[in-house]
Parts: C-alpha cells; structure tokens; sequence
C-alpha cells in the first residue's frame, strides 16, 4: 500500500464570485468557502470547517471510484462560451497515489453533478452550478 498524501481541492469561479472546497490533512479538516456575492446560496457565505472522519473520506474516494473521475480529460473548454462564464478546478489525489487534475470553463464531464454531490456529501454544503 503506497501512503500518499491525500488531496481534495475543489474552486469554481463565477463573475459573482467563488466557491473553495479543500481537505486540509496537517489539520484534518475540511474547508469550504462560499464567496458567491449577490444571490442566495443554500448554505451561508464565508469559510466553513468540520473535522475530517475517517470513514467520510473512505466513502468519497469509494464514490469518486463509481463515477470514474480518473478518467476525465485534462480540460472541459467551450471555445464559444461567453467570457464572464463558469470555470472551475479540480485536484484529487488518493492515498494509492491516483491522481487528477481538471480545469473546466463552460463545459464538464457527463458525470459532473455526481461528482458535486459528492463534494456536498463531504462538506456538508450544497454547491449548484449556476448555467
């Protein structure tokens, strides 16, 4: 078993502003940031942070595994998108050392929501993408 160091860091950025999730392991936390300015989100702005169990980020990896989010594309780019659209980055690495990076501008895998509810299970929030 190789023992990596685990990384989950999610952020997608909107003209209104932006939303973080990120797994911080030196103090076994989970951070999120709601910076969305001008509407109503369903859960409350700034920076929320819970501990990081164990057995909720087994669970993750467990679903991130079931959608196959190591099979996504380096880059989900609509070139006809307007410029003031959604973008969005992902960084996840496992304790096997699996690992990816994805950037998105107006444009996601198909299994993209899936991915976002898992994030909201883990977190404890409820991102939406707004389109």
């Amino acid at each position: 078993m190789i023992n990596k160091e685990e990384v989950i860091r999610y952020e997608h950025f909107y003209q209104i502003g932006c939303e973080s999730c990120e797994f911080i392991p030196e103090k076994n936390i989970l951070r999120s940031n709601n910076g969305l300015m001008d509407i109503k989100t369903a859960y409350p702005k700034g920076i929320k942070e819970i501990e990081a169990k164990n057995d909720k980020i087994y669970k993750f990896w467990k679903r991130i595994d079931q959608i196959e989010v190591w099979n996504w594309e380096n880059e989900y780019d609509d070139k006809n998108a307007p410029t003031c659209g959604h973008q969005w980055e992902l960084s996840l690495r496992n304790k096997e050392g699996k690992s990816v990076d994805v950037k998105g501008y107006e444009m996601y895998p198909a299994n993209f929501n899936k991915f976002i509810n898992a994030l909201n299970r883990l977190f404890e929030i409820k991102i939406k993408i707004l389109k």
